[in-house]
């Protein structure tokens, strides 16, 4: 074969590859780009909502974080100790839980 033949035949060759090549890749149906494109909208919504309910969420944390720290002030100014009061909140809790159980074994025997 000569050199000219072989070149032809080439461009040939290359020129089918290309086309099928080109004519199979990425080609989506109208249908199925307009399913992902509606699923991306819905996507976007959603992230959307959550974006708002965690900025709803942490002005709530802020707001709470603000109200401990003026409630925890007041009671200083008091002379109360926050951690002394809860602890004592936790010892009383204790206390009558056991006080309870103490007085329903009476009435079970």
């Amino acid at each position: 074969m000569s050199p000219l033949c072989r070149l032809a035949l080439r461009r040939t060759v290359l020129a089918v590859a290309m086309a099928l090549v080109c004519s199979t890749s990425a080609c989506v149906t109208t249908g199925t780009f307009d399913e992902k494109v509606a699923e991306l909208d819905h996507v976007r919504a959603d992230r959307d909502h959550v974006v708002s309910e965690r900025d709803g969420l942490r002005k709530k944390l802020d707001d709470a974080t603000a109200l401990v720290g003026e409630l925890t002030a007041r009671l200083e100014k008091l002379g109360q100790n926050v951690g002394k009061l809860t602890s004592e909140k936790g010892d009383l809790a204790r206390g009558l839980a056991d006080a309870k159980v103490r007085l329903e074994e009476p009435r079970r025997q």
